[in-house]
């Protein structure tokens, strides 16, 4: 990506035209880019990096290399960025013990908030039984926001 897009070229049609290869257009009117850069910054702007989260498609989990979320935190928030390598929708479980969480777009609309679902038992041990609950998502190729407050 280039800071400013080229303008248009007339009469063409092709990926090659020059618009919408920036942040701004040519006439420096932000594209769907800019916001998309300030949603991610807003967001992880103050926290810290955690961890990779499993991501799963079926109960019990199946990791797909497809998916990917990662974790962060900051003293009041837990911030998990979700997205697709895969360049359409689909339906996605994440792992998660408590709470509902905040959804934002890759533009940072607000989504409507998510909660927890199943109360799966997990046996880790001869003994140790542990239960497992989901949140199911939408994954595209552009991250999916979710916020919880600590």
């Amino acid at each position: 990506y280039d800071w400013k897009s080229a303008p248009l070229k007339p009469g063409c049609s092709g990926s090659q035209c020059g618009e919408h290869m920036g942040i701004i257009d040519a006439n420096r009117q932000p594209l769907p880019g800019y916001h998309a850069v300030r949603t991610l910054n807003t967001m992880i702007s103050g926290m810290e990096f955690q961890s990779k989260v499993g991501v799963c498609h079926t109960d019990p989990c199946i990791t797909t290399a497809d998916d990917f979320a990662l974790t962060f935190k900051n003293a009041s928030h837990l911030l998990v960025v979700a997205w697709s390598v895969t360049s359409f929708n689909h339906s996605a479980s994440l792992k998660f013990t408590r709470g509902c969480w905040h959804q934002f777009d890759w533009m940072g609309k607000v989504l409507p908030d998510v909660c927890p679902r199943g109360n799966l038992d997990r046996r880790l041990a001869m003994d140790t039984i542990v239960a497992e609950r989901y949140i199911n998502v939408y994954l595209s190729s552009a991250p999916l926001y979710l916020l919880q407050t600590l």
